[in-house]
């Protein structure tokens, strides 16, 4: 008998102590330590930015306060304000461009005034050439807040002698006593930001700082030539997404890990983001990697020298045993030498020698099998005679029929050697519409010799006649409404077989006209006895599963007195072995 094994040999057992002593709970520490400490950093790293941000929005926005009140001093003017209610535009008025003066004149990163009303614009500081086509963008959106201050995002405009500062805008419809008349703007100079996001965070060379409206248009960036363009359209969509918060980003360029982290400022309706370099901002864990590494490396060495150790007194003699196991691959079944061990080494070399004793025991049942098989072959050979001589028997009454003109008799004999030779000598599963139709046509002409109480219809397109289908899967439905549908019914029975395609997908439908039955008597228990044959619909559904896969079956639909209805969704498979434009291997 064989002798049992043990469970692990000894290079295994080597192997599991250092790696479960050793090298496992190093990497579990390592890893643990490294992922803890990465957390650390990249929660200091964020929390740090989140801090100096909503810092450096708190000034922004005390500032953006102060130039909204600003912009109603337009309200407060009490010349203004009666300027504004008389609705007469028409004479220019010397006092607004005072007005608009005294505002630009009154802070330092206000670049320009511009107040319109009806047709008549009146400025102050930069004289921007392009004011119509601004007022066109922004105008209906400026009207659409009905007084209420509103920011637009930084524009580079043009201004005379070839200026073109980069400025952004708060806006405001101007209204009368009645109705609105106008709208006023206070442009101001994007260097506005570097006083406010003047922290050094917004200055370290792996961070970059965007300033974005909703539209993803920059209103300001640490990157100077992207003020006033469109940012970039995937981290622009993505921060909006976030809102207060922060994500964590790849590159397209550069291919790059980013931190980035938001800010929502609910007065301007802008979002600020800081993107940073993360390899930068994880240094520090890079370089307790590389120390990682280099503990690792020593473990494998000292585990390296451990291994040699072990193998001048353990894997030696497994290198001979498998040696002699590689022979008998070779069919040389040398037996090894005894050596009187008692350990792992010892039982491998005598359950090797004890596995060849079994190989020649098994080769010699092999070749007795494989002669009984070859005996068997033979006889099956031999029985192929026995239907040979029937198709010839059957042959020769067709010819005596033919002779004596008993035309029910050669037909009917004719049908059956078709069925017969279909199964027999027809070794394809699958058949064309036009022969799986002749052999039906076969199998109801020799019932109609029984029973006599039925027609059947058959619609089949010549457009699919070569369409594949497995063989004989319709003669059971055939079968059951000839022996059970029309049994005691008045009257000719009538089954319509009809054949199309819809959707890429075979459909047929067979309908008798016949006594119905119940379909739920199909999935009762097999021990019932139905006189309808549910055994070979069951067949027919389960042959259906197996060749093309359970989105594909039979449906039933009857009830007594009523007639049956029977469905088959099948796939098109093409004459050229093609099922749906795909290859016929690829059915599951």
């Amino acid at each position: 008998m064989l002798a049992k094994g043990v469970l692990f040999g000894v290079k295994t057992k080597m192997i599991l102590t250092f790696t479960i002593c050793i090298i496992i709970p190093g990497i579990v520490f390592f890893v643990f330590f490294l992922q803890s400490y990465s957390s650390y950093v990249l929660d200091n790293v964020i929390e740090n930015k989140e801090n100096i941000m909503k810092e450096a929005q708190k000034n922004m926005e005390f500032r953006f306060e102060a130039y909204k009140n600003t912009s109603m001093t337009l309200y407060y003017n009490e010349a203004m304000k009666a300027y504004i209610n008389q609705e007469e535009y028409a004479e220019e008025n010397p006092l607004v461009n005072q007005f608009l003066s005294s505002i630009v004149n009154s802070d330092r990163y206000i670049a320009a005034a511009v107040l319109r009303l009806g047709d008549r614009i009146y400025g102050s500081g930069y004289s921007y050439q392009n004011l119509e086509d601004y007022f066109v963008r922004h105008e209906q959106d400026i009207l659409a807040q009905k007084g209420r201050a509103m920011w637009n995002p930084t524009e580079v405009m043009t201004a005379s002698y070839n200026q073109t500062p980069d400025n952004f805008s708060l806006g405001r419809a101007v209204n009368s006593e009645l109705h609105n008349v106008g709208s006023f703007w206070i442009f101001f100079s994007s260097e506005i930001f570097n006083n406010i996001f003047k922290n050094s965070i917004f200055h370290e060379e792996s961070t970059d700082y965007y300033m974005i409206s909703e539209d993803y248009q920059i209103i300001t960036s640490s990157n100077k030539e992207m003020t006033g363009s469109r940012g970039e359209e995937g981290l622009c969509r993505r921060a909006w997404e976030t809102g207060n918060g922060n994500f964590l980003y790849e590159d397209e360029g550069s291919g790059k890990e980013k931190i980035v982290v938001c800010s929502y400022s609910d007065m301007t309706d802008w979002l600020l983001i800081t993107v940073t370099d993360k390899s930068t901002a994880f240094k520090d864990v890079t370089e307790m990697k590389k120390a990682s590494v280099i503990i690792g490396s020593l473990y494998v060495l000292f585990i390296l020298i451990a291994y040699c150790f072990f193998s001048k007194e353990f894997f030696g003699p497994m290198k001979k045993l498998s040696r002699k196991l590689y022979n008998v691959t070779e069919r040389k079944f040398e037996k090894i030498e005894e050596t009187g061990r008692t350990d792992e080494m010892g039982m491998l070399m005598n359950n090797y020698n004890y596995m060849v004793d079994e190989i020649q025991a098994l080769i010699e049942n092999i070749r007795e099998e494989e002669k009984a098989k070859n005996e068997e072959k033979m006889k099956v050979l031999s029985m192929q005679i026995g239907p040979h001589f029937i198709y010839n028997t059957l042959n020769t009454i067709k010819w005596m029929a033919v002779v004596n003109r008993q035309d029910n008799i050669k037909r009917m004999v004719e049908s059956l050697v078709k069925l017969m030779m279909s199964v027999t000598y027809n070794n394809s599963e699958e058949i064309t519409l036009k022969e799986e139709k002749a052999l039906l046509e076969s199998y109801v002409y020799i019932q109609k010799m029984r029973f006599t109480n039925f027609d059947v219809e058959y619609e089949l397109p010549e457009e699919i006649q070569e369409f594949k289908i497995l063989k004989l899967l319709l003669q059971p439905f055939v079968e059951n409404c000839i022996l059970h549908a029309f049994k005691g019914k008045a009257g000719v029975g009538q089954i319509t077989i009809r054949f199309y395609e819809k959707g890429g997908v075979l459909e047929i439908d067979i309908t008798d006209n016949g006594l119905g039955f119940d379909p739920d008597a199909i999935t009762k228990n097999g021990n019932e006895k139905n006189e309808i044959d549910h055994v070979g619909i069951c067949n027919v559904i389960e042959r259906i599963w197996l060749n093309y896969g359970k989105e594909y079956g039979v449906t039933i639909d009857s009830a007594a007195g009523m007639g049956t209805a029977v469905h088959l969704h099948l796939p098109v498979i093409c004459g050229g072995g093609e099922k749906n434009g795909e290859s016929s291997d690829s059915r599951g």
